[in-house]
């Protein structure tokens, strides 16, 4: 595992180009989960009426439309001139190894993903959805971008070495902190920003700050195999 210095910026000249071509902002499909009013994990949406975030932000929840305790809303990014928006979450559809690795006291760390349906499509002028693509490999840097602890106007964003990848697992020297599980780790790529990992979980107190992700390619698959088989003919 080599070592790399971490490298803290905003990521604005590429993006603002992207913005340009698309006449609204490339990120803005990069969320935050609103839990009764307040800001919760960080998602991505992936498709008009559908977001992906980390199993455990959503693993034994109901909502109150299912006759549970709780509501859940996806709201989008907020940029200059670009209000958010917000939509209820009408599914939670948790990775089903992840359930099962939690029941056998097993790691589930390698899936730790989720998808949240949508209680009815994010309009095409508020936020595209954020295409996602193959795993990161040789890579060195992924730009990740997330909410941690509020609601900000815009995800936080920053370029984070990429230091190990290990199966579906990925290690990166940034810190992360509460409200970035479920945060986007991003290839940037001619066409705009392609999700290739979801943040699950930081380092230990003590030790040199990094983030963990899972890949998120396999893991998407499986679940719209799952959930939505119609998307992937």
């Amino acid at each position: 595992m080599v070592a790399m210095r971490l490298v803290m910026c905003l990521i604005l000249l590429p993006l603002a180009g992207f913005a340009a071509a698309a006449e609204l902002p490339p990120m803005a499909g990069v969320g935050v989960l609103v839990r009764d009013g307040k800001a919760d994990c960080s998602a991505v949406l992936i498709a008009p009426d559908l977001v992906v975030t980390a199993a455990h932000c959503i693993a034994g929840k109901t909502l109150e439309a299912e006759g549970g305790d709780s509501q859940i809303q996806f709201r989008t990014g907020a940029y200059p001139g670009h209000q958010p928006f917000e939509q209820d979450a009408a599914t939670l559809m948790p990775h089903p190894l992840y359930l099962t690795a939690k029941i056998a006291f097993n790691q589930p760390m390698s899936s730790d993903i989720a998808l949240i349906g949508l209680a009815a499509p994010i309009p095409a002028s508020v936020a595209m959805p954020i295409a996602w693509g193959r795993a990161l490999g040789d890579e060195t840097k992924a730009l990740v971008a997330s909410y941690p602890g509020g609601l900000g106007s815009r995800a936080r964003e920053r370029i984070c070495p990429v230091t190990e990848t290990n199966g579906s697992l990925v290690r990166l020297t940034c810190k992360v902190i509460p409200g970035e599980s479920g945060g986007s780790v991003l290839r940037l790529t001619d066409s705009g920003p392609e999700l290739t990992a979801i943040v699950i979980a930081a380092s230990a107190p003590g030790v040199r700050p990094y983030a963990i992700a899972v890949q998120a390619e396999d893991r998407i698959r499986q679940l719209l195999t799952i959930h939505r088989p119609e998307t992937l003919e």
